[in-house]
């Protein structure tokens, strides 16, 4: 009996299949992390990787955090306790050795300009989201903004310039499909930890770590509501993550949609129902 060949894997599909199963282990660890955990309700996770290898220092963290405005290094806490109170931010500083984690309950980290200042001689990549489900997960390096996505969104991501140059996101995109039953929050944190190497785990969460806190935005993040536009750019084959100095990230406020009524609407423009909407027979009250 003659056996069927087997022609032998080649090299870059083995390293294909080892990197899939890698990246769907840390999925599932996180998916297990966040199944009734608070962090489901709102989180922002940045980590930074600088070029040299030097860390960054606690100064310079906060300096690039406040952009020159006065920030006040606080006592050591747990993220439970680290809420920002009359703070304009409050942010928590791990290390994992060169490597500088952050994690906080806002998002002042996330967008432009913090973001491409914390990646200055570097890389800086980060995920926020809230309990409504707004969120962004994005990648700076150089002082630049490459990436700003919608994590819920990945088929939105096609179009994307500088997609190319975070392969781990990427490779990821199956797993932020939460029609399919995934989540996107857990696929989030999977990818930033499969690029740095660093894990938020519950262990991460119980330590007490040095507090950085603000009183002015300054020039500091933008609202979750803003949307951020960033040019295309073409980098070195050969150093895949190396940016242009040419690219600008660009962000605008998002306009407020108007709310738009019709014959059939339950409510009247600039007038609400004294109770029940126009089938209780209640008639339409202005408002004052």
């Amino acid at each position: 009996m003659i056996l069927p060949h087997n022609p032998p894997e080649s090299t870059e599909l083995r390293e294909l299949r080892d990197d899939r199963s890698a990246g769907s282990a840390v999925y599932r660890s996180y998916h297990r992390l966040l199944k009734n955990h608070w962090l489901g309700n709102g989180a922002c996770w940045t980590v930074i990787v600088p070029d040299d290898g030097n860390p960054l220092t606690l100064t310079e963290i906060g300096d690039r955090l406040s952009g020159g405005e006065s920030h006040v290094a606080q006592k050591t806490a747990r993220p439970v306790n680290a809420f920002p109170g009359d703070e304009a931010w409050a942010v928590l500083v791990g290390r994992s050795g060169s490597v500088t984690e952050l994690f906080e309950y806002g998002f002042h980290a996330a967008f432009p300009p913090v973001l491409p200042r914390l990646s200055e001689g570097g890389r800086a990549y980060s995920v926020h989201w809230n309990v409504n489900g707004n969120n962004r997960i994005a990648f700076a390096a150089d002082g630049e903004l490459l990436l700003a996505v919608d994590a819920m969104y990945p088929g939105s991501w096609t179009h994307e310039a500088n997609l190319a140059h975070w392969p781990e996101l990427t490779a990821m995109a199956p797993h932020f499909r939460w029609r399919n039953g995934k989540s996107w929050r857990a696929a989030s944190l999977a990818t930033i930890e499969l690029t740095t190497g660093c894990r938020l785990s519950q262990e991460w969460l119980e330590q007490e770590r040095p507090h950085l806190t603000g009183q002015r935005w300054g020039s500091a993040a933008r609202s979750p509501s803003v949307t951020v536009r960033v040019k295309p750019v073409r980098l070195p084959e050969s150093h895949p993550r190396s940016t242009a100095r040419r690219m600008q990230a660009l962000t605008r406020a998002a306009r407020p949609a108007r709310r738009r009524t019709s014959r059939g609407s339950s409510r009247c423009p600039g007038s609400r129902w004294a109770g029940g909407g126009p089938a209780s027979g209640r008639r339409c009250r202005r408002r004052r």
